[in-house]
């Protein structure tokens, strides 16, 4: 559900409208259809706008905390943000505890970006050269 969010809708149609139009003409003469265009042609070329938004979501999901404390009803079934909550009780926070837990749920948003980064910086490097 969240990959048709509107910050989604709205980055990938602000890149299909700044795609040239010439690169998808030249394509139609060379004979080739709608699909093989939007797949072999827009997609590649689209890369790093594709990885933006896949980090931006993923973000955006891993850190959602109200949705899933509406929905899991007991604590074994709930995410990593809704345990890090009960760190804090009305007796004090386990200062210790909550940061350890904090930093685990940090590294796999970390270690998405790390992957998705490069091709994130290919496509700054790639619209300079145009």
């Amino acid at each position: 559900p969240n990959a048709a969010a509107a910050i989604g809708v709205l980055l990938l149609t602000q890149a299909m409208r700044s795609f040239p139009h010439e690169i998808i003409e030249a394509a139609r003469m060379d004979g080739a259809g709608s699909w093989r265009i939007l797949w072999e042609i827009v997609t590649p070329s689209m890369r790093g706008t594709l990885a933006s938004l896949a980090i931006l979501i993923f973000i955006s999901t891993w850190n959602e905390y109200f949705w899933p404390l509406l929905i899991s009803r007991s604590a074994e079934n709930s995410v990593i943000q809704i345990g890090i909550q009960m760190f804090m009780t009305s007796e004090g926070t386990a200062w210790g505890p909550l940061m350890a837990a904090s930093t685990m749920a940090s590294l796999p948003v970390l270690a998405f970006y790390v992957i998705l980064q490069k091709q994130v910086v290919q496509s700054f490097i790639r619209s300079g050269i145009r």
